[in-house]
């Protein structure tokens, strides 16, 4: 059992939750800021409990349509919010894991931005990423936002001036672009090759840009 950064006792397991942990501690992010998991279908009002008191605020859930339809997340009424970003629309993907995992990096930056809006947002709390078993998806996802130096909650404001913060955000714009390219050809290159880099990089470029972007 660890401490998060709330001081609350992270539980070796979520009631009713496979493969809960925390993700945080790594690549610049704080222990007990996200955290990653299997699928809620089951989780029991105590695991719910459980979540509440390590102060999570949100769930992003990675599965396909058909995944959810079949078994959704229970949050028994709690206040939470619940966001559906799919790595895969449908339950169609690669199968051979040489071409699964490039597949995954090329689609995950949906879901990638939405965990990183949540921690850069002030005041929203902790965050939960996971797919059906809380391994391939999940892992992907959390892993390029470990890699992302801008994935940590914003810095406190009353060690940090305002006027300091806003100087910094037009550079940030402008650069998001290059980063998220870079970022992704970087991983996807290890394991495909440059000609599924090339692809990463161009759905990186159109992640980054936003939706109006994208054709």
């Amino acid at each position: 059992m660890t401490i998060n950064r709330v001081e609350t006792a992270v539980p070796a397991s979520i009631d009713g939750v496979r493969n809960f942990r925390d993700a945080g501690g790594c690549g610049g992010l704080q222990p007990g800021v996200l955290y990653r998991s299997g699928a809620l279908h089951a989780m029991s009002e105590k695991g719910v409990g459980e979540l509440g008191d390590l102060g999570v605020r949100a769930v992003v859930d990675l599965r396909s349509r058909p995944e959810i339809t079949d078994r959704p997340d229970t949050l028994h009424g709690a206040a939470i919010r619940y966001l559906h970003v799919p790595v895969f629309t449908e339950q169609r993907w690669p199968q051979e894991q040489m071409e699964l995992y490039p597949s995954m990096a090329e689609h995950s930056g949906r879901a990638v931005l939405a965990v990183i809006r949540h921690l850069r947002a002030e005041g929203k709390g902790p965050i939960l990423v996971h797919c059906a078993s809380g391994k391939d998806r999940t892992g992907v996802v959390v892993a390029l936002v470990q890699r992302r130096p801008r994935a940590a909650p914003r810095p406190d404001p009353a060690t940090v001036s305002r006027s300091t913060w806003v100087r910094s955000q037009p550079q940030a714009a402008v650069s998001c672009r290059r980063r998220a390219e870079a970022e992704v050809r970087s991983q996807v290159r290890t394991v495909c090759g440059c000609s599924a880099a090339m692809r990463a990089s161009r759905r990186a470029a159109s992640w980054a840009a936003g939706p109006g972007s994208r054709s």
